[in-house]
């Protein structure tokens, strides 16, 4: 029989100790391609999503953090940015990124949001992800809502992702029927 020795496990190094924010791993591919950086959102115990303003990364052996993305102007409502993802195969993140027209009124939520990559290489230079269309008649091949969990595949060609549609939800507050399902 075997018995747990302290001695056989690695030494545990906490890498952020900056109390002033928070710095959360989601439950996404958080580890660069090279295994040398961990990416994270900034959200807050009250705010979520919603009220994180930054995604960075910290360096696995040295500590230090970069900014990859910054909302200047982030409020509790939003815009937000978190839940991020490293790809597989470039140095390139993607997450979720409230609509920039929030207000208190209007805050961020699941159908209010789209997906943004970032390149290592060009912090704050987002590529919007989604085509979004919540006018009718609506656009073929556009969003009515928003996406979330994105992740991508082993070889980096295609971003998986769940989607809320603000159409339904709008459907689902008048007919107080089930509509607004994530999807895939």
């Amino acid at each position: 029989m075997t018995s747990c020795n302290s001695n056989q496990y690695l030494k545990e190094t906490q890498l952020t100790n900056d109390l002033s924010y928070h710095h959360d791993l989601d439950n996404n591919d958080n580890f660069s391609p090279d295994d040398q950086w961990l990416v994270y959102d900034t959200r807050t115990d009250d705010g979520g999503i919603a009220a994180s303003a930054k995604i960075e990364k910290v360096h696995t052996q040295t500590g230090e953090k970069k900014v990859l993305y910054a909302l200047p102007n982030n409020a509790a409502w939003g815009p937000g940015a978190g839940a991020v993802s490293y790809a597989h195969t470039e140095a390139s993140v993607v997450f979720i990124h409230g609509l920039m027209n929030v207000t208190a009124a209007n805050p961020y939520q699941q159908w209010r949001r789209t997906g943004i990559i970032i390149k290592d290489q060009a912090p704050n230079v987002p590529i919007y992800m989604d085509a979004r269309d919540v006018t009718p008649p609506f656009t073929a091949g556009a969003l009515r809502g928003g996406t979330h969990r994105h992740e991508w595949s082993g070889d980096g060609n295609w971003i998986g992702y769940t989607y809320n549609d603000a159409i339904l939800k709008a459907l689902e507050d008048k007919t107080q029927q089930k509509h607004n399902l994530r999807t895939i």
